[in-house]
């Protein structure tokens, strides 16, 4: 909750030397990019590559480069880096920041690599599902907030509500009111509004000062309980148009075969000339 200055109740925010305000602002500035550099750009030092590097296995040459990465700089970078590594590689098409990994191991450069190698991979695996199990839970708010928006008669500010808490997921009434220009009340009512319809989540506990944090991240920090069994489906699927087309061509055929039982179409007219009939042909009727 570091970017959102929203502290959560009873977490205080965990002390780090490693990486400032600014360090964050321009890692996260750096994934945003749309360019893939090359890998080479990425371990900023010049490295000499084995006859059989082409061979290896994807995954164990970005083990190897951030392992040697780190060796050689003892920074937060080689972890801040791999999610970009990955993607240079080609083993990701997007950065993802939950693929930040560190391990201790990757200094020490001990003998036995292939508990390494292993440790490694179950990591990124786990982060991997992690990530992916969080990304589902925010496409189902999002979901969830979108029908509950249709169904509302009166939404108010409700929407721009939404948009805020996409951007800052955590939410106290006073950061309402200055995001939204509305009052301090207006603001609190507006937050329980959403509350009871299960879009964002109270977690403070207690009657003044209240924090709301959007629902993903309340069960990630273990304010709300997962949900468990079978998802329910939150918007109903389309229903298939092939009927309704053939339906369609089917009255057409309908149309045109009756227009020319009238003498009214030629079997030489072009389409254009055939819809100019028809639509004359509905105004006689009308």
């Amino acid at each position: 909750m570091r970017e959102t200055d929203v502290p959560l109740p009873q977490r205080a925010l965990l002390a780090t030397n490693i990486l400032d305000d600014g360090q964050r602002g321009a890692w996260q500035a750096s994934l945003a990019k749309s360019q893939v550099p090359h890998w080479r750009e990425l371990v900023s030092y010049p490295r000499t590559l084995s006859a059989d590097w082409a061979q290896r296995p994807v995954l164990l040459r970005a083990l190897e480069l951030t392992a040697d990465h780190a060796r050689r700089d003892r920074s937060a970078d080689p972890a801040l880096s791999l999610p970009r590594l990955l993607q240079a590689l080609g083993i990701v098409r997007t950065p993802l920041p939950c693929l930040v990994l560190n391990d201790k191991a990757w200094r020490l450069a001990p003998r036995d690599r292939q508990a390494i190698r292993l440790r490694f991979l179950k990591h990124l695996a786990s982060a991997a599902d992690h990530g992916l199990a969080r990304l589902r839970r925010l496409e189902s708010d999002r979901a969830r907030a979108a029908e509950t928006l249709a169904q509302l008669r009166r939404p108010g500010q409700m929407p721009e509500l939404l948009a805020l808490l996409s951007q800052r997921p955590a939410l106290s009434p006073r950061k309402v009111q200055l995001a939204l220009g509305l009052t301090i009340s207006g603001a609190g009512k507006l937050l329980a509004r959403a509350a009871e319809f299960k879009l964002v989540a109270e977690v403070s506990g207690r009657q003044a000062w209240k924090l709301y944090l959007a629902p993903d991240l309340a069960i990630e920090y273990g304010f709300l309980d997962a949900p468990r069994g079978r998802p329910r489906k939150i918007c109903a699927p389309l229903p298939r148009i092939d009927a309704t087309l053939r339906a369609f061509d089917r009255q057409m055929e309908e149309i045109d075969a009756k227009l020319k039982e009238l003498g009214v179409l030629d079997d030489d007219m072009d389409e254009g000339e055939t819809l100019e009939v028809q639509l004359c042909s509905y105004r006689k009727t009308i």
